[in-house]
């Protein structure tokens, strides 16, 4: 009886055990981006985002992956994952990658992380911002958009960077970005911020409904009390 051939298992960590981020501000803006996304996007169910997680991409290959600060996938479910694997996803690459970046990070941010993100992944477009002024200066926010298989610079205007592909302005403010519509210039609110301001546009709906009532109420009074008082008869 032949002998069953003994089927190798590759293992995909979903950690290596590293630090998520340089410093805290590194950290607060994979949270509040991945958040912020997740939230825009909440109503499509084939757009998936996530930051700080393994991309596997050559399956049977674990060392073949990379983790980008924030990345946005079109075309797959939203649900969580522990990583995402390229082959398991329909070869569906993200089209979009930002990397908060520093001193210690740009050697891989500028040179293996851009070239398997334009070479192998065909990243549309990949922002890197350095909210510590480590070594991007005077202008702390960079992109480039894949054109014909290479990355060109994308323009800033002043201190802002446009996306097409989100269909969003990225505003460098201090240490932060504020994330805005393209098209409408409005700020992109997290869904926190969101739900903050809907609760204060209804109690501001109700207040001025209420406001209304009191002063339809207030002329009917008035008008009843004319109408209550005797007509004069001209005589002194």
């Amino acid at each position: 009886m032949a002998a069953t051939a003994k089927v190798k298992t590759v293992n995909y960590p979903s950690s290596d055990g590293k630090p998520m981020a340089e410093t805290d501000w590194h950290a607060h803006l994979i949270m509040y981006t991945v958040m912020l996304f997740r939230g825009h996007f909440a109503a499509r169910d084939d757009v998936y985002v996530s930051g700080n997680s393994f991309v596997y991409y050559e399956q049977g290959s674990p060392k073949k992956r990379l983790a980008p600060d924030t990345h946005v996938v079109f075309g797959r479910p939203n649900h969580f994952r522990n990583s995402y694997k390229v082959w398991e996803e329909d070869f569906k690459f993200p089209a979009v990658v930002l990397e908060y970046t520093s001193r210690k990070t740009r050697l891989e941010d500028l040179n293996k992380k851009l070239e398997i993100y334009r070479d192998v992944w065909k990243v549309k477009e990949y922002i890197l911002f350095d909210p510590t002024s480590d070594y991007l200066r005077p202008n702390t926010l960079r992109g480039y958009r894949l054109v014909d298989d290479e990355y060109l610079n994308i323009e800033l205007d002043g201190h802002q960077l446009t996306s097409r592909v989100l269909n969003m302005t990225l505003e460098r403010y201090e240490r932060g970005l504020i994330y805005r519509d393209a098209t409408t210039g409005e700020r992109i609110l997290l869904p926190s911020e969101l739900r903050a301001k809907q609760a204060e546009d209804l109690i501001r709906e109700e207040s001025e409904k209420r406001h209304r009532v009191e002063n339809e109420l207030e002329e009917l009074k008035a008008r009843l009390l004319r109408m209550q008082q005797p007509a004069s008869n001209g005589h002194g």
